[in-house]
């Protein structure tokens, strides 16, 4: 279904947030710990995690995102034009998440 690819996104966005926010954590607490190791380590998940996170979040504010939403508006629209219902509920636009707000 057309919709795969924008779930698929929303997942991966929910994944980095959470993993961001827990890597801030492990971050917070490794500093309390003053282990220099333990620091560097944890500094580097944070920045990875951040990266993962941003990239991201480009992806959602560039070109290649809203061509993926306008495509995915287009063919909900035609699919329920065409049969006279929505095909499933899967292509509802309540389920798109970020495309519909």
């Amino acid at each position: 279904m057309i919709s795969y690819p924008i779930e698929r996104w929303h997942h991966r966005y929910k994944d980095a947030i959470a993993a961001y926010k827990h890597a801030g954590d492990v971050f917070d607490r490794s500093r309390k710990s003053g282990d220099a190791v333990l620091i560097a380590n944890a500094e580097d998940d944070f920045k990875a995690a951040k990266r993962a996170k941003d990239d991201l979040e480009i992806f959602k504010k560039g070109r290649i995102w809203a061509r993926l939403c306008a495509f995915t508006n287009s063919y909900h629209r035609s699919s329920t034009t065409t049969t006279g219902t929505s095909r499933s509920s899967a292509s509802s636009p309540a389920t798109f998440g970020p495309c519909f707000e």
